[in-house]
């Protein structure tokens, strides 16, 4: 016979986490080696806040800063394998 289990959430708990300095430091770790990864011409964005609700969590962001990268990433999709290969 199968029960329900009930999952509650703290909400104080995730907002805690999603906004420590330890998250903001493993976003901008994992940008780094993306644009690493992606090569010259790739560069990494940190401390974004993102505002979901108005937490303002922690993000980071890789871009393609050359017009030599904006081509790698339209034809070789180099940006887009990089960040893949990160999952």
């Amino acid at each position: 016979m199968a029960t329900k289990i009930r999952i509650k959430f703290i909400s104080a708990g995730f907002y805690a986490i999603l906004n420590s300095p330890k998250v903001a430091a493993l976003c901008n770790s994992v940008a780094d080696q993306i644009a690493t990864e992606a090569g010259e011409g790739f560069e990494a964005n940190h401390d974004l806040h993102w505002n979901y609700g108005g937490s303002g969590r922690a993000g980071a962001s890789v871009w393609a800063r050359t017009h030599k990268a904006c081509v790698a990433e339209a034809t070789n999709k180099v940006l887009s394998r990089a960040a893949r290969a990160r999952r």
